[in-house]
C-alpha cells in the first residue's frame, strides 16, 4: 500500500514560492533513503495536479499515538529521540533542514518505529549558503529562526527539543498565538520548570531536553553526541 497527495495546480499557480516548494519537497524525497524517513516511491504531474506518492502508514501521528496511549516509557521516549536524531543526522549530512519537525509530521509504525514526514518546508542548501526564512509551525520554531537570523541544522535540534518536551509534559513550550507573540515569548526566555519538575523523567534525560532548547545555537546538542 502507498499514500497518495495530491496538490491542485489551481490552489498553487498564481504562488511561485509554493510551485518551489512542492518540487523542492519531491527532490529532497527522492534523494533520502533512511529507516526513519517517510519513503518516496513516485511522483508525476497532470494538467491539473501533482501526484506524490510515499509508503503508506496505517497507525498514527506521534501526536495523536501519545494523546490515545498514554506518556511513553522512558527507554521508548529515549528510543524515539535516537530514531529521530538518526534521520536528522542523515538530512544533515546532505546539508537539508527539514524545518518543521514536530509530532504532527512523525509517524507511529506498528512496531512503534518513528517515520519522519512532511518535507513540504524542507530546504537542501549548497556549501557557503545560509537562510532566515521564518517557516514551519510557530510553536516549534527556533528562537533564531523566529526572530529571522541565519540558523542551521540546529533549529531542527530546537524543535526536537520542543518534541520532547511536549511528550513529557503534555504542553507546548510557548503558548503565543502569533509569531509575534512568540517572538516576545522567546526574548524573555524559556521557562522549563514544568519539565524540570517532572518527577518521572531521569535527570539524564531531562538535562538532555533541556540542553536542545538552548537559546543559543551552539550550545545545543549536535545530532551526533544525541546518538
Amino acid at each position: 500500500q502507498f499514500a497518495l497527495k495530491i496538490i491542485n495546480l489551481a490552489d498553487i499557480k498564481k504562488d511561485e514560492r509554493e510551485v518551489l516548494n512542492i518540487l523542492r519537497e519531491i527532490c529532497i524525497l527522492a534523494s533520502i533513503t533512511h529507516d526513519n524517513v517517510i519513503q518516496y516511491s513516485d511522483s508525476w504531474q497532470t494538467t491539473d495536479n501533482v501526484y506524490i506518492v510515499t509508503e503508506y502508514y496505517e497507525n498514527l501521528d506521534l501526536w495523536t499515538y501519545v494523546k490515545r496511549n498514554g506518556t511513553p516509557s522512558e527507554p521508548q521516549l529515549i528510543e524515539w529521540i535516537r530514531q529521530l536524531a538518526s534521520a536528522l543526522k542523515h538530512l544533515q549530512e546532505r546539508n537539508i533542514f527539514h524545518r518543521n519537525v514536530t509530532p504532527q509530521n512523525v509517524m507511529v509504525s506498528k512496531d512503534l518505529t518513528l517515520k519522519l514526514g512532511d518535507f513540504g518546508t524542507a530546504k537542501q542548501l549548497t556549501d557557503g549558503d545560509v537562510t532566515n526564512t521564518v517557516i514551519g509551525t510557530p510553536y516549534y520554531m527556533s528562537p533564531e529562526m523566529l526572530r529571522q537570523e541565519p540558523y542551521s541544522g540546529k533549529a531542527d535540534i530546537w524543535s526536537m527539543g520542543c518534541l520532547c518536551y511536549a511528550l513529557m509534559t503534555g504542553s507546548v513550550l510557548h503558548e503565543g498565538k502569533s509569531i509575534e507573540a512568540l517572538r516576545r515569548s522567546s526574548r524573555i526566555g524559556t521557562n522549563l520548570d514544568n519539565l524540570r519538575s517532572c518527577k518521572i523523567w531521569s535527570d539524564d534525560l531531562k538535562v538532555l531536553a533541556i540542553q536542545m532548547l538552548s537559546h543559543e545555537p551552539s550550545e545545543r546538542p549536535t545530532v551526533e553526541t544525541i546518538l
